[in-house]
């Protein structure tokens, strides 16, 4: 057995490995290297597992703003329903069909009367005569 005199390392490591053999400080360097090895590896999976932890403590948060951003948008949506349907009167639907039936009931009649007179307007101008064609004057 070697004793710290008989040690073959130089006094100051001597005194850091604290008189442990090289067998053991090898087997300390390459325990380690193989630890620093190992967490380089994991370090991708380990960084997306902190990810996700970190993603699900902040789900309940997004929870409920999603539970009230869809609270918003179904009022919207039940408001823009009312409008675009049939209901006591005051919706665009009904606003559209009233006005819809008033031109069928009123203005296209009166479009059709107004058609056939400029029709009798036309007819009577083309069957006018020339006031100059009889006059050789002219």
């Amino acid at each position: 057995m070697i004793g710290p005199e008989d040690s073959p390392l130089p006094d100051p490591v001597d005194q850091i490995l604290g008189g442990m053999s090289a067998l053991s400080v090898v087997f300390w360097v390459l325990a380690i290297a193989a630890l620093i090895a190992f967490v380089v590896k994991l370090w991708p999976a380990l960084s997306q597992f902190v990810t996700i932890v970190n993603a699900t403590a902040g789900l309940p948060a997004y929870i409920a703003r999603a539970d009230e951003r869809h609270a918003r948008l179904e009022e919207k949506v039940d408001g823009i329903f009312h409008e675009t349907h049939n209901n006591d009167g005051s919706s665009i639907k009904d606003s559209v069909d009233r006005i819809e039936k008033s031109i069928n009931d009123e203005v296209k009649p009166t479009l059709g009367r107004l058609a056939a007179a400029d029709d009798e307007l036309w007819s009577a101008l083309d069957n006018t005569q020339n006031p100059n064609e009889g006059d050789s004057n002219v």
